[in-house]
């Protein structure tokens, strides 16, 4: 089922202002961000996601270096301009805690928002200190003119690595091109696949077993796919435009970088887990989360900020821009939903 039949995109409500009485103005509120930080992603936040009555919010992505070393020079000070911080779970759980406001008492209405990703908002802490923002993962997508290559009794949703392998040889005997693609980019997230799927479905663990016989074979699996696989590979960073170029009918990657394929109004595609190996199924969810530094100069609208990006409206806005998924419960698709 491709990504685009479970999108419900809702129309953010246009702000209204009172002729009667005086109108309130907006506190602005710097939103840091270390997600988002693409030029067409940006827009579609600052368009789509951020507008709403009680505060202006301000989005800013830099890159990971100034994105740390301005937040760490406003803390030092305990007076800055960044009011609230959005970044992975890896980003802040290597901030001191005590430089992330509780957001213990915060009040999000009727939105509940996953409990285990709760948890992991407290950092090992009894304070809540960050909120789940927006949720992801890796997955495989092909064209659908693809599977007639699929190797015999190969069930797309379950494969294994050793018929992948076969599929990619099959789509390459058709006319010598090869067409697996594989995000091998100077900014490709080609490091995710093996810390994610492939070591793990070969050795069962994420770090402790790379010296290993298993290792080994997790290795040479990947140079023998890397045989059938699109030499462009090496320049992709995003594997959605091959896909739609038809340059690789089959890929692997992040959900907000494939995305506009699995959305495209054609339907040619559709979204599939990645392969299994002797050990099981490899699996990599991405979490984001929206705190508060202490040094931020106004924590009222600051908790305004992240108040409404936790509402399902705004999630399922951030869901239909840059293909991230609810942290909340909110209807996604026709008899589905996101309620953890």
């Amino acid at each position: 089922m491709s990504l685009k039949s479970h999108l419900k995109r809702t129309a953010i409500a246009g702000l209204v202002v009172a002729v009667t009485a005086p109108a309130v103005v907006a506190e602005d509120v710097l939103f840091w961000s270390r997600q988002g930080g693409q030029v067409e992603e940006v827009q579609k936040i600052r368009d789509s996601v951020l507008p709403n009555d009680a505060v202006e919010i301000e989005f800013i992505s830099p890159d990971v270096g100034p994105w740390f070393t301005r937040l760490e020079a406003e803390l030092e000070t305990g007076e800055g301009t960044i009011g609230v911080l959005g970044a992975l779970h890896g980003d802040l759980s290597s901030l001191d805690t005590a430089g992330l406001v509780d957001l213990s008492d915060l009040d999000l209405g009727d939105v509940t928002p996953a409990p285990a990703f709760m948890e992991l908002g407290k950092l090992g802490t009894d304070q809540q200190l960050y909120l789940p923002w927006m949720q992801a993962t890796y997955v495989m997508a092909a064209n659908k003119d693809a599977l007639q290559y699929l190797p015999e009794g190969a069930d797309v949703m379950s494969l294994s690595y050793a018929q992948l392998i076969d599929w990619a040889k099959n789509m390459q005997a058709v006319d010598g091109t090869p067409r697996f693609g594989f995000p091998a980019g100077p900014n490709g997230l080609k490091h995710r696949f093996f810390q994610g799927y492939l070591y793990p479905s070969f050795t069962d663990s994420m770090v402790t077993e790379f010296r290993s016989d298993a290792a080994v074979a997790a290795g040479e699996t990947f140079k023998e796919l890397w045989e059938y696989t699109n030499p462009a590979s090496t320049s992709y960073d995003f594997m959605q435009d091959p896909l739609l170029a038809g340059d690789v009918w089959v890929a692997f990657d992040h959900t907000a970088r494939i995305g506009d394929a699995l959305n495209d109004e054609s339907g040619n595609f559709i979204a599939f887990p990645a392969p299994a190996g002797p050990t099981g199924r490899g699996f990599m969810p991405v979490l984001a989360g929206l705190a508060i530094p202490t040094s931020a100069p106004d924590m009222d609208a600051a908790k305004a900020a992240i108040t409404h990006m936790m509402q399902r409206d705004t999630q399922l806005n951030v869901l239909a821009a840059v293909n991230f998924f609810p942290t909340v419960d909110a209807e996604v698709g026709e008899g589905s939903s996101m309620a953890a």
